[in-house]
């Protein structure tokens, strides 16, 4: 981004999500050309020519599980407002353990230069288990996950499900970036820190209190927190404590 005059406050939005995501596609539209076009309207829209300061959204992540499809075709397409002037990759995934509704909500924040090569580096070498066989994250690997899951599923179907049942171990995306310093480098790791889907709905998981009411997971939470970047909440008492102002 180009600035002429030192640092300048602009509105970032790092979690948007696009028309055929992968998982809870609600996007208004009847084929996927509609949606794609109502889509991009909505932004153009709402962020108009970047004069509302309120509006003024300068940088955006394309947000989809386990892919980056959909920000390539945003990149290719130039159909964003002008005022936005940086589009990054983000790839949400699930990792164990589970919080309160579902596993835990980790997201991967890429350098643009290197979206070439995530598919070698980065999906081909996160791993799990399932049904005794391990699987990587790779579109292929997903696919076969799927049908492993249900061989009556046809390739898209089977890509999508999946992606729903990879959810590996926080080590194992550990070891991902600890074999890669380069990757890890060029990558902004958040997480959620939501009770439904983050690391404090895991902590204090009923099924991980303990008699004296502390938590089992007391040190995969600060482990969590220190391998991360920054923190998905908008809850006052998460911006006071990880902002050090507690």
């Amino acid at each position: 981004m180009d600035y002429k005059k030192g640092s300048e406050w602009g509105r970032w939005d790092l979690h948007i999500h696009t028309p055929e995501t992968k998982k809870n596609d609600c996007y208004t539209g009847i084929t996927p050309d509609e949606k794609w076009d109502n889509y991009y309207n909505d932004i153009n829209s709402y962020v108009s020519d970047g004069t509302d300061l309120n509006k003024h959204i300068v940088a955006i992540g394309i947000t989809d599980y386990l892919s980056v499809d959909n920000y390539i075709k945003v990149v290719n397409d130039h159909r964003l407002p002008a005022s936005i002037k940086l589009i990054l990759p983000n790839v949400e995934m699930r990792c164990q353990p589970i919080a309160k509704d579902s596993p835990i909500n980790i997201h991967f924040i890429f350098n643009p230069d290197i979206v070439d090569s995530l598919e070698s580096r980065f999906f081909s070498k996160l791993s799990m288990s399932f049904a005794t066989t391990d699987y990587s994250a790779a579109k292929d690997e997903l696919i076969r996950l799927g049908k492993k899951s249900d061989d009556q599923l046809d390739d898209i179907a089977a890509y999508i499900k999946g992606i729903e049942l990879f959810v590996p171990e926080l080590s194992t995306i550990k070891k991902v970036f600890e074999n890669d310093q380069e990757l890890r480098n060029n990558t902004l790791i958040f997480v959620s820190n939501s009770t439904g889907d983050g690391v404090s709905g895991a902590a204090n998981h009923s099924d991980y209190i303990t008699e004296d009411k502390s938590s089992q997971l007391t040190a995969f939470r600060q482990d969590i927190y220190n391998f991360v970047d920054g923190i998905f909440s908008a809850k006052p008492s998460d911006i006071k404590y990880f902002s050090g102002a507690n």
